[in-house]
């Protein structure tokens, strides 16, 4: 297999065709670190090759783009982020661009080891990549321990896409595209109080939102979801029977938008910035079962006895 990019001596990952010929090209193999040739001749396809001739060292696509991600964050010493769950957007504008102060990758804290971490004045924010694997419920527990701001980065798409590494448009979307990147931590709901168990005991915050059509009951696979506005202003999901493939579809909306799980009142809270995001991906899931819109109002005694 041949190797279409290396590293440069500034260490910045390189395709063939952005650099000069041979020996010239000052470059190192991305995985084992030996000096390589830039091969372009006329007849061949391009490719660079170990200076000494060794065979070709075997990259994965998904380990180049996870050095890529990592490689655009820390030239631009910046990153494009959507809102943390509970502070509302300033503008129509939902995201904001994140300055850092310094960044390293790869730093050890005490067992866990964070893609990057990002200084800021008011404190660190830890960056995960995701490309195969995501964060998984041990290391997260580990991240929390070390910080208050965690996000998570999804790339899967331009993995399948096989978006050539480097590009512009790939540095773009690294950079500046909000709906790949999700906050682990904090999440929806932390810091505020859930004083109620359901949404029926107070009329006037269900009304200043009946312009969203809540409350509201969905199907999904055969089974109730049931979406209500919560006083303090946050959205309220509960699964009314247990089904893990429902539970399923509410951990990755919940991933995906900053949401968390309340055991006391086995509710899924949202931010009152995302709900219109997550009642929409309910909506779509709900068509794909060609399921009946059942609008409702819970009541105390539903809120006491249901699972999630």
């Amino acid at each position: 297999m041949s190797m279409s990019i290396a590293v440069n001596s500034l260490k910045q990952i390189v395709h063939i065709d952005e650099v000069e010929r041979g020996l010239a090209c000052a470059c190192h193999c991305l995985s084992c670190g030996e000096a390589v040739v830039a091969r372009k001749g006329v007849l061949r396809e391009h490719h660079f090759s170990h200076q000494s001739r060794t065979a070709s060292c075997f990259i994965t696509p998904e380990s180049v783009l996870h050095r890529y991600a990592k490689q655009v964050i820390c030239e631009a010493m910046g990153l494009q982020l959507p809102p943390m769950p509970g502070q509302a957007p300033a503008s129509e504008d939902t995201s904001s661009w994140w300055d850092f102060e310094a960044i390293e990758e790869e730093v050890w804290l005490d067992g866990v080891r964070p893609d990057l971490v990002a200084q800021l004045s008011d404190g660190d924010l830890f960056i995960e990549i995701a490309v195969t694997s995501f964060v998984n419920e041990e290391k997260l527990a580990r991240l929390r321990e070390k910080t208050a701001r965690v996000v998570e980065i999804d790339l899967r798409e331009c993995a399948h896409q096989a978006i050539r590494v480097p590009s512009e448009s790939l540095r773009a979307f690294i950079l500046h595209a909000v709906q790949s990147k999700h906050w682990l931590v904090p999440l929806a709901g932390e810091g505020a109080e859930i004083l109620v168990e359901a949404a029926g005991g107070d009329t006037e915050a269900l009304d200043s939102f009946a312009g969203r059509g809540l409350p509201r009951r969905f199907v999904v696979e055969g089974m109730w979801i049931d979406a209500w506005l919560l006083p303090f202003g946050a959205l309220a999901l509960r699964s009314v029977a247990y089904s893990p493939s429902v539970v399923q579809h509410l951990k990755l909306l919940a991933r995906r938008f900053g949401g968390r799980y309340a055991p006391k009142y086995r509710n899924w809270v949202f931010a009152l910035w995302a709900s219109e995001m997550v009642l929409a991906e309910l909506s779509a899931l709900e068509l794909q079962g060609i399921s009946p819109l059942i609008t409702f109002i819970p009541d105390a005694g539903q809120a006491s006895s249901s699972s999630p």
